[in-house]
């Protein structure tokens, strides 16, 4: 397991990573495991991590993720206090409810789509639907305004009605006194109040004594006594007693909701728990896509390879920042980073430390794809001023004492990260000094990257296989830094060059230059040459990928020049069809003629004429057919080599989900989902058999059903001028012209649109069809919104009748 302590933490500003990590969250709790990540012990559990994230990634780009808001963390500890025997407030009841209700629409969400997204699925199945308290609250529990409804008891009703009368018993003898010509002069003004819970006149002081009844109070001045009248002292009593029965039957109801929260209250926890743990797979997935990361492999040997890698942090802050191939443990044990002071060598010192920590707690990487980070069970830092005053040691000592420390420690499975070490004392010994700790670390097997303007530690790549060098350089002209780094070349501290920038005088820049000894004077000048064979070897490549370019765009256009004479043959041919299918459909219309005359008893010699004209008719098609028949497409050859497929369980099977039969060897749709006997009702081709659950595997990524083609050319023709039945699709009457979309994510759709008019375009077609069939809507909107900025596409359309009607779209393509 990884074990990395609070120094290397605080060094790698993992807090501040944490942090932007748990903005995403939706829960409470979830923030709080988001905050104190955990590393997993085992790989197949980070690797699982990797791959829910990866799935959750893409329920997101194609709106389909679901949603945490109402889930309330404290539902926790209201479910411990109802198995308490405690009772539950209306309020806190629904928010019992709204964690129930998400619970249940996050398991069914995730569980439909077992099929692309199966780790979320297996998460998601963790989930135990409930519904005996949700209904229960949602019955009795207004949602809105968190009050308890007159139906939820057949007490309540009634009993709020008796006191809802009362009170307008009440208002309405009130009403009579406020007229009273005896009362009406005995009040401070013509109103009525309520003190104490009963309801009272405002009667002047000097009058008390004249309104007989029950004194409840005055006011802050003394002026206004506040009397309940005599005659309605029994009815405010009455009132009162119907106000407890109502109460007493509010907390009845309320301790029965909070029984049957107690009866579900440990599964709600458990429930709780997995939707935690999903709160905190969507934060990594928002936060991977916020970043542009990608997951990376993981591996157990102890290296990292991280392909055009960035810093998250500098991310996060809108940097434009540069990416850098950063790799350790794999050809090099050692990395030596060096170059002139501007931050570079430390962000490169700190991403791969990062890149360490965040794969292997489930975060998807700042890097492209195909990045590997292998297995630590160390990390060290050494970086910073490591100078302690609370212990008397200077810098020099304090680094001395970490670097010792993680020289007795280090091994095979560690990783060093040290930035500028032995500093603060004479440069000549420190640089032996740190030449001798590095090359003790490595000859202990740990995976090293050290920062250092030290020119010794620069040569040791040259004496020793298992070291490297690396360059982050500043602009030759402008001083400025270009955050590249440069692999086995080392960099230059350019002290001379920034002092000189910063104003230093030419006086004193000569005289530091002329102190310089004559070996510092060659290595500096092998540095600078060995720069700029770098930079000439990076400007040779560039040059090369530029003409590598051109070539391929000069390839393209003598391609699409020597397809334009074929595609004005495809036009030609277009237009014969379109002939042809008239013929047939005249053809058509005669043989039905020929056959209402039959059915009217026509002679046998009319009859006889009429089977010759009719096999004529059809050796005519056929001719025409074969005539103008699109080149048919190659067949899709079989891969030998054995494809695994991942078993599914019974309970995640749902109608429309799309299977593959183990036994048949076919693909086909979900029509029911398994009855008790494990029997699904499955949709193969144009039949539909009941198979059982355990011979249903699931689909490989990006593989789709395949639609099986006509039995022959030319009944794809003459389907062509048939009426089409309403909301139809017909995948293959389009021949090499179609490109089924059916099945597929938008994402993957509109790239496959993109490679298929690109085709097309280049083949000289003026029209295709994609068949996308009508489903949610949401396929065939992408595609329209895509082709209005495509640059294939002149115009398109919905299919007319025919040609599948609005389930498919017709692209009309731009010349060449």
């Amino acid at each position: 397991m990884l074990a990395v302590e609070e120094k290397t933490l605080y060094d790698l500003e993992w807090d501040r990573v944490v942090d932007a990590l748990a903005a995403y969250t939706a829960t409470v709790r979830g923030r709080a495991r988001c905050l104190a990540l955990n590393f997993f012990p085992i790989a197949d559990e980070a690797r699982e991590e990797l791959e829910r994230v990866a799935e959750y990634r893409r329920l997101l780009a194609e709106g389909d993720a679901p949603s945490l808001a109402g889930v309330n963390s404290g539902t926790r500890e209201l479910a411990a206090t109802a198995m308490k025997d405690g009772s539950l407030s209306p309020a806190e009841l629904n928010d019992v409810a709204a964690t129930v209700e998400a619970a249940n629409e996050v398991r069914a969400a995730l569980l439909r789509r077992g099929g692309d997204a199966p780790q979320l699925a297996d998460l998601a199945a963790g989930i135990l639907k409930l519904t005996d308290a949700l209904d229960a609250i949602r019955w009795a529990i207004d949602r809105e305004r968190g009050e308890i409804l007159d139906r939820a008891s057949d007490a309540l009703g009634p009993l709020r009605k008796r006191v809802r009368d009362l009170h307008g018993k009440i208002k309405t003898r009130l009403g009579d006194l406020l007229e009273s010509s005896e009362v009406k002069p005995l009040l401070r003004d013509a109103y009525y109040t309520v003190r104490e819970e009963r309801y009272v006149l405002p009667v002047k002081a000097q009058e008390k004594s004249r309104l007989k009844g029950i004194v409840h109070g005055a006011s802050a001045t003394g002026q206004t006594i506040f009397v309940e009248p005599r005659e309605l002292v029994e009815i405010n009593n009455d009132l009162a007693l119907a106000q407890m029965e109502v109460e007493r039957e509010e907390r009845q109801v309320l301790r029965a909701l909070s029984r049957a929260v107690a009866e579900e209250g440990a599964a709600i926890q458990a429930n709780l728990e997995v939707l935690v743990r999903i709160d905190v797979v969507q934060a990594k997935a928002r936060f991977a896509d916020a970043l542009g990361a990608e997951k990376p492999e993981l591996a157990d040997e102890p290296f990292i390879e991280l392909r055009r890698a960035r810093h998250p942090l500098l991310i996060l802050k809108g940097i434009d920042v540069v990416p850098n191939d950063l790799a350790i443990g794999l050809d090099y044990a050692a990395l030596v980073l060096s170059g002139a002071n501007t931050g570079g060598k430390t962000v490169a010192l700190k991403v791969l430390g990062l890149a360490a920590l965040m794969a292997w707690c489930g975060l998807h990487v700042p890097a492209a794809s195909g990045s590997r980070v292998g297995r630590f069970e160390r990390i060290f830092t050494v970086m910073g001023d490591e100078q302690s005053l609370s212990d008397d040691l200077s810098t020099f000592s304090a680094n001395i004492l970490k670097l010792n420390d993680v020289l007795g420690r280090c091994d095979g499975r560690s990783l060093v990260l040290l930035d500028e070490i032995v500093v603060g004392t004479d440069p000549t010994q420190g640089a032996a000094l740190a030449q001798a700790l590095v090359e003790g670390m490595a000859d202990r097997g740990a995976r090293l990257v050290v920062t250092t303007h030290y020119d010794r530690l620069k040569r040791l790549a040259h004496a020793r296989r298992d070291f490297a060098n690396a360059a982050v350089n500043l602009g030759a002209d402008s001083l400025t830094p270009d955050y590249r780094v440069t692999l086995g070349v080392p960099g230059a501290s350019a002290a001379f060059r920034i002092a000189e920038k910063l104003g230093v005088g030419g006086d004193v820049i000569a005289r530091a230059q002329a102190l310089l000894d004559g070996q510092a004077d060659q290595t500096a000048a092998m540095v600078a040459r060995l720069q700029e064979d770098a930079a000439q070897a990076r400007r040779e490549v560039e040059q090369l990928q530029v003409a590598k370019r051109d070539q391929e765009l000069a390839r393209a256009a003598y391609e699409r020049k020597l397809k334009l004479v074929e595609s004005r043959e495809r036009e030609e041919l277009f237009a014969r069809r379109k002939d042809v299918l008239a013929e047939i459909q005249g053809a058509q219309n005669t043989v039905r003629e020929l056959i209402r005359q039959l059915q009217r008893g026509a002679a046998m010699s009319d009859a006889t004429e009429a089977m010759a004209t009719l096999k004529d008719l059809e050796r005519e098609a056929e001719e025409a057919a074969r005539s103008v028949a699109p080149p048919e497409p190659e067949p899709v050859k079989k891969s030998a080599a054995p494809v695994e497929r991942r078993p599914i369980a019974a309970e995640v099977l749902t109608p429309e989900m799309e299977v593959y039969i183990a036994n048949l060897d076919q693909k086909g749709v979900i029509v029911e989902a398994p009855d008790k006997r494990g029997m699904a009702l499955v949709e193969v081709g144009r039949l539909k058999m009941r198979i059982a659950a355990d011979r249903l595997r699931a689909l490989l990524p990006g593989e789709r059903r395949i639609p099986q083609p006509k039995s022959s050319l030319k009944r794809a023709l003459v389907e062509d001028a048939l009426p089409e039945p309403e909301g139809t699709v017909s995948v293959s009457r389009h021949g090499a012209l179609s490109c089924d979309l059916r099945g597929e994510r938008v994402e993957e759709a509109l790239e496959t649109a993109d490679a298929f008019l690109d085709r097309a375009v280049r083949s000289g077609a003026p029209f295709v069809y994609f068949i996308h069939g009508h489903g949610t809507g949401r396929l065939k909107s992408a595609l329209r919104e895509h082709f209005r900025k495509s640059p294939y596409v002149r115009s398109f359309r919905p299919g007319e009748r025919g040609e599948g009607q609005d389930g498919v779209t017709v692209a009309i393509l731009k010349d060449e």
